[in-house]
């Protein structure tokens, strides 16, 4: 039996997984940990995603004749369910927001997340052969630059996060951002 790419399924498992998670956590009552253990699994299935879609290329250059060509050959679409992964995150921050704190927006910085989800959506609009074709060269630097500014969003949110919360997830996904960059620059230098 021969299994499906990567590419085929990783988008329609993503969206169903988490409308689940969302459908399971309704169910249960959305209370304020709820809503936050939502938040951090929605995180979490978000930067494995980005870290597939943004080690691909280093890992095939690092491993050639690896399993690593159906990522790569998978990269857009991981990079497409990402988006829709960090969507749901943003729907459980609304929702923190929204319920358990009766809809006070007061402490909440709006400018930062707007633009990490603005290089978020520019980059998933993009990632087809009518962009690349369309932007160019800009097509590259728009993907690199963006990649670069959600690796940052990410390990600067996960290690911060460490003194505050000390989840397994935060040292996890901190160590995962260090790794990611290191096999960047290897991959980077091997080229």
């Amino acid at each position: 039996m021969m299994a499906l790419p990567l590419r085929t399924w990783v988008i329609p498992v993503t969206v169903v997984t988490l409308t689940l998670a969302a459908l399971a956590y309704a169910g249960i009552g959305l209370d304020e940990d709820r809503i936050r253990e939502y938040i951090r699994l929605t995180s979490g299935s978000s930067v494995l995603l980005f870290a597939l879609a943004w080690s691909a290329s280093s890992l095939n250059t690092l491993l050639p004749e690896s399993r690593w060509r159906p990522v790569l050959r998978a990269r857009r679409r991981i990079g497409i369910a990402f988006a829709i992964s960090h969507t749901f995150h943003l729907i459980g921050i609304i929702a923190l927001y929204e319920i358990a704190r009766g809809g006070d927006w007061g402490d909440f910085e709006f400018l930062p997340g707007a633009a990490i989800y603005a290089v978020i959506y520019a980059m998933a609009f993009t990632s087809n052969d009518a962009s690349v074709r369309l932007l160019g060269r800009n097509w590259k630097r728009l993907h690199t630059v963006g990649g670069l500014i959600l690796w940052g969003a990410f390990t600067v949110s996960y290690i911060g996060k460490i003194s505050e919360y000390g989840f397994a997830q935060h040292y996890l996904f901190s160590a995962l951002c260090v790794a990611l960059v290191v096999v960047r620059i290897m991959a980077w230098r091997k080229r």
